[in-house]
């Protein structure tokens, strides 16, 4: 790795040939990566059908329609569960068919075209990404983004904080899970990023929202949802930030999205819905706004001060290296072979997409080892309701995992200023209300 940082996890600013299927590869060069949005919502915008989110006490689930009340779930429709009528097979007389595959300890869905009366295990089925790429409608995701930046100096300090009663406290205990602490849940329903590179921000607010709730002591009902659009789309327009991170564009590996919850804050969701779309401008610098004191790195392949600092402060912002299986994962326990954090620093290892952990469990019903709970931003379709149980360093979650502190600050009104990044860890004191 050289010293450019790449690509955390951007968008439609990435091209990706996006082939969850087995046959397909991604491609990634040193000097940036190509991150995901949803790809049931990149698939259904692709074929120009029109996309939105339905928001549900399971969490938001995509919905595409085809036709004129004909709807279905966006998951489902692209990994070939349903609607092959409408389905870019048939635009070339195949059917889109849905193949399921058991691997080592989980299950993949993906959608592949066979000739009409052909089953999905047909020899010939052909990947449904390899088939839009071979009839000339490849699944693109934008342009390539390439980010100059040299190392930040704000990029986070490691913890040494969660040495000590803490993690051993954590190590006594053999699963957690914030969804279901003393039965309740200090997390609010899974999201959908849509077709935009914004999952830095659903992850970023995951962690600020699980903070908060902890802090705070808020569950179920009266836990806080917070605007990811203020992030992409207000913080990222400040010159202090945009470098780092903007719109549909995604982020680098310097997480100063965690720097800005400390140094300007984000509003709630309520005051700004999220939106795709550049509105050109912020209007919601007068809004509301929380404010977080702090954020920290954990050290790379840290498993016990994962733990740690979930058990002690809540829901963690990571980012995963996405393989075709990833994408594909409908249940189980999974697990792959990029394990390694042996960049240099070792959490500028390629990584391409952000996510939350929330939990672990030592000791899975499945057997083998340990696993996190992740929580991602496809919609509630998308693997076990939303989430996935992932091995312990797995696609290299364990790579670059960082949390907030949360500390007694009111509520404020945002006020704008020049936002400077300073070096070493950050450490705010916010100002109170009034």
């Amino acid at each position: 790795m050289n010293a450019m940082n790449p690509m955390r996890h951007a968008g439609r600013s990435a091209v990706v040939a996006m082939s969850f299927a087995v046959s397909a590869v991604f491609l990634f060069s040193p000097a940036q990566s190509r991150a995901l949005p949803n790809p049931a919502a990149a698939y259904c915008e692709r074929l120009g059908y029109a996309y939105r989110v339905e928001k549900t006490a399971q969490g938001a689930r995509g919905i595409v329609t085809v036709a004129p009340g004909v709807e279905f779930d966006a998951m489902d429709f692209y990994r070939g569960k349903v609607g092959s009528d409408y389905a870019i097979g048939a635009r070339y007389g195949h059917e889109t068919k849905c193949r399921v595959e058991k691997k080592n300890g989980y299950t993949v869905e993906h959608a592949v075209c066979v000739a009409p009366g052909d089953s999905a295990d047909s020899k010939d089925a052909i990947p449904l990404v390899s088939f839009m790429e071979m009839v000339g409608e490849p699944l693109q995701i934008g342009q390539d983004l390439i980010r100059q930046n040299a190392p930040s100096p704000s990029s986070g300090s490691f913890d040494q904080a969660l040495e000590g009663a803490k993690r051993q406290a954590a190590k006594a205990v053999t699963s957690f899970d914030w969804r279901n602490h003393n039965g309740h849940s200090y997390i609010g329903p899974v999201r959908d990023q849509g077709n935009c590179g914004s999952c830095y921000s659903f992850a970023a607010s995951a962690a600020a929202e699980g903070t908060y709730n902890v802090a705070n002591g808020l569950y179920d009902a009266n836990c806080i949802d917070l605007s990811e659009s203020f992030v992409i789309w207000c913080i990222g327009r400040l010159p202090e930030y945009n470098s780092h991170f903007f719109g549909c564009d995604g982020a680098d590996y310097d997480y100063a999205e965690l720097g800005a919850l400390c140094r300007v804050g984000a509003t709630y969701e309520a005051n700004y819905p999220y939106t795709e779309r550049d509105p050109g401008s912020c209007t919601h610098w007068d809004d509301p706004v929380i404010k977080f004191k702090d954020w920290s790195r954990i050290e790379c392949s840290d498993i016990d001060g994962i733990k740690a600092a979930i058990m002690t402060y809540g829901v963690l912002d990571a980012a995963v290296y996405v393989s075709d299986d990833f994408s594909a994962y409908y249940g189980g326990v999974y697990s792959d072979a990029y394990t390694a954090c042996d960049d240099s620093p070792c959490y500028y290892k390629s990584t391409d997409h952000a996510i939350a952990l929330v939990g672990w469990d030592d000791n899975p019903p499945e057997g083998g080892s340990g696993v996190w709970i992740l929580r991602n931003s496809w919609g509630s379709s998308w693997g076990e309701n939303g989430y996935m149980r992932i091995g312990f360093t797995s696609a290299r979650v364990a790579c670059e995992a960082t949390y907030l502190t949360y500390g007694p600050v009111a509520v404020t009104g945002h006020v704008a200023v020049a936002v400077s990044p300073t070096a070493g860890s950050w450490s705010f004191t916010t100002r109170p209300a009034g």
